[in-house]
């Protein structure tokens, strides 16, 4: 977990993971200079799977990857700290993992919040390998980072995320995990993802997407090279993911009028991304 300024909602996430079902884990945090008191919370806390540790490193890759030099365990796992982990996450896919040694990489379903109002917005991804990849390669929300437990031995290969694409570094660390290894989802809700509208992919939608389009082209042709010259078509996805997160924002805040017309925004710019985005997803999360 990398933190930086995580209050109010770092003890909740915190919690989430002490709180787990599965116990053996190493639970390693990197907090990035500070200063709302996270670091003292943090070192407060009497439990000795917690490592933590203090980096001079700027910006989220950079934190992540330091955090990752520091894994020593078979699976790693990585989560923001704003966000809530079911209690029964890790058990459930250290289960599946050990039972289907072909799988590398294995998320979850998830459902975004906003509010401790009960709406949440559900997320339903693909369960198998070739439709996870196919949706990664044509920029679809298949797969999301925080659910997901992987194998370190293939992460450590590829060398932890990359800075040169630091607006998706998901997406292009995905790429790369796919030539080693397959992917699956468990068809379960177990993670809480919080929204804001000040989170970093909010604020620079327009390079997410520019990132994201730079790195299918470069793993389509086995290139490693970063231009950044935006496009017609760049803009109209970048307004039609704004209105979308509009839209989630406003439907978890319980602004239905303003839900809708955003909603509706998003649909006229791109009908078949927003009808991707919203078919099977919107609903209330599922306790287990």
């Amino acid at each position: 977990m990398a933190v930086r300024n995580g209050m109010p909602y770092l003890k909740e996430a915190v919690n989430s993971i002490l709180k787990q079902t599965y116990k053996e884990f190493i639970f390693i945090i990197v907090d990035n200079k500070s200063s709302d008191g996270s670091f003292e919370y943090l070192n407060s806390i009497k439990d000795k799977r917690i490592k933590l540790f203090s980096s001079e490193k700027i910006g989220f890759v950079p934190t992540i990857n330091y955090g990752l030099e520091k894994v020593t365990t078979k699976y790693v796992a990585t989560m923001d700290a704003d966000d809530i982990a079911h209690l029964r996450k890790f058990e459930y896919q250290i289960e599946y993992l050990e039972n289907n040694p072909d799988i590398g990489l294995l998320g979850t379903n998830l459902s975004f919040f906003s509010k401790n109002n009960g709406l949440s917005w559900s997320i339903h991804f693909p369960t198998r390998h070739n439709d996870i990849l196919d949706g990664l390669k044509s920029k679809k929300y298949v797969l999301s980072h925080p659910t997901t437990v992987m194998r370190t031995k293939y992460l450590n290969q590829i060398g932890g995320l990359r800075e040169k694409y630091k607006y998706a570094p998901d997406l292009d660390m995905f790429l790369r995990l796919s030539n080693l290894t397959k992917f699956s989802n468990i068809s379960l809700d177990l993670f809480g993802c919080r929204i804001s509208p000040k989170s970093i992919t909010s604020l620079n939608l327009i390079s997410v997407i520019k990132h994201q389009r730079c790195a299918i082209r470069d793993f389509e042709n086995n290139k490693s090279e970063l231009k950044l010259n935006t496009t017609l078509m760049d803009y109209i996805n970048y307004l039609s993911l704004y209105f979308y997160k509009k839209a989630l924002f406003n439907y978890l805040n319980s602004s239905k009028l303003f839900w809708l017309l955003f909603l509706a925004l998003s649909v006229l710019l791109n009908p078949s991304k927003a009808y991707f985005h919203l078919k099977k997803k919107m609903g209330y999360f599922k306790t287990i």
